[in-house]
């Protein structure tokens, strides 16, 4: 176990005692049937997957997943699906049917579109991340034809 996630599991304990203190029940113990009723009929839904990773030219040009240790897009993306998948009870049914990995930045809603390098240089420092954070989805609806 790395140290961050040493104290990742600190913080979490933390809330979670916290939250019970005050009467919050967590829900933490999974279901052990479906909800009670009529199933209703499992939705598919197509969708597209686009992936911002660009290279990171002072990484010598690796992607921003690898330069970061982040986990593979594909597979989270697949991961997410299996959980929404499960947690509905199959009802929730995703399929990628087209994928597009793009090597930049989303834009932000007043214009702003980081480097990899300066985002890499934020991340690792922990500090000075464009403010506001929102992307424009205006924009990325638009440039992706959608």
């Amino acid at each position: 176990m790395s140290k961050d996630d040493s104290t990742f599991d600190t913080f979490t304990d933390w809330i979670s005692d916290n939250l019970r203190k005050l009467g919050v029940d967590l829900g933490l113990e999974p279901a052990a049937q479906q909800p009670v009723g009529q199933k209703p009929e499992p939705v598919t839904r197509r969708v597209s997957l686009i992936i911002h990773n660009p290279t990171v030219p002072g990484a010598d040009r690796q992607r921003l997943n690898k330069v970061l240790k982040w986990g593979d897009p594909d597979a989270l993306a697949t991961a997410y699906i299996n959980d929404l998948r499960e947690i509905s009870y199959g009802y929730c049914n995703y399929e990628i049917v087209e994928r597009q990995e793009v090597d930049k930045f989303p834009r932000k809603q007043d214009g702003f579109t980081y480097k990899a390098d300066d985002f890499v240089a934020a991340w690792k420092a922990r500090e000075g991340f464009h403010q506001p954070d929102a992307v424009d989805y205006d924009a990325l609806l638009a440039e992706f034809d959608m």
